[in-house]
């Protein structure tokens, strides 16, 4: 059928593959005076600048490469940091006075990757950071190493280490205050499908253990971890007999009186 209407479309990439379908497109209308007999023009997407200044939260961060892709479906940069706005509300809580480490992913999520915990010289002055000794709990850390970690606790931050590819972010089980390492304030399960068993085998686990909990006096919640797993949140809080004690009972639960100690 041959064209009866000329429109225009503003676009910024095309994806990969023969299809070569349009990607972050915007309609601009329909334009009378073009002869939808001539040739059409090749299409050139319009290329970001490789670095933009925005606003964020009252900050002023300067972002780069913004439309370099980082997940095999061609989500960019760009996307993510937008995604790590929308959810600001929900993510800022679980990592409120909690230090952060990060996997970063400069060469997409298949690329090559790589474990940062000490901050540069490039991180803002305006973000805060906790000095604390031990290195951390990965295998092989200094125990007499000084970390400085980063503490996420606006918006500019995530929008900071969405720019740095940062695309997993790690706190620890316990929080600070005035630059002092507290008692855990949380139990974790991690539940890793092994071989032959599947996320399936790691909900029947967590249902298992949703009804142990909950009988310590618990209130247990389940969330999907990396790309195949689970793990089972419960707060808990130190009493002074360095017991472990719920932080708040459901209200329909089995209470047997007994502590979980450490």
């Amino acid at each position: 059928m041959d064209p009866t209407l000329v429109g225009e479309v503003q676009f910024r990439q095309f994806t990969r593959g023969d299809d070569g379908r349009l990607r972050h497109t915007a309609w601009r209308g329909l334009h009378a005076d073009r002869d939808t007999t001539a040739p059409a023009l090749a299409p050139k997407p319009p290329q970001l600048s490789s670095r933009v200044t925005v606003n964020a939260g009252g900050r002023t961060l300067t972002l780069s490469n913004l439309d370099k892709p980082l997940y095999p479906d061609d989500t960019t940069k760009s996307e993510v940091i937008t995604y790590y706005s929308r959810i600001a509300p929900v993510l800022l809580p679980h990592l409120a006075n909690r230090p952060v480490t990060f996997v970063r992913f400069p060469h997409r999520v298949h690329g090559q990757k790589f474990f940062q915990k000490n901050l540069d010289a490039s991180t803002p002055d305006w973000l805060p950071t906790v000095r604390l000794r031990g290195g951390g709990s990965r295998r092989g850390a200094d125990t007499d190493e000084i970390v400085r970690y980063p503490l996420l606790e606006e918006l500019a931050a995530l929008v900071w280490v969405a720019n740095l590819a940062a695309l997993e972010l790690h706190v620890p089980q316990w929080t600070v205050s005035n630059g002092v390492q507290s008692p855990p304030d949380r139990l974790v399960f991690d539940l890793d499908p092994g071989p032959g068993t599947t996320v399936v085998d790691c909900c029947r686990v967590a249902e298992r253990l949703y009804e142990v909990l909950v009988a310590e006096g618990l209130a247990p919640v389940a969330t999907t971890s990396g790309s195949k797993g689970i793990q089972v949140y419960a707060g808990v809080e130190m009493t002074s007999t360095q017991s472990l004690r719920p932080t708040r009972r459901p209200s329909r639960r089995r209470s047997n009186g007994r502590h979980l100690s450490t």
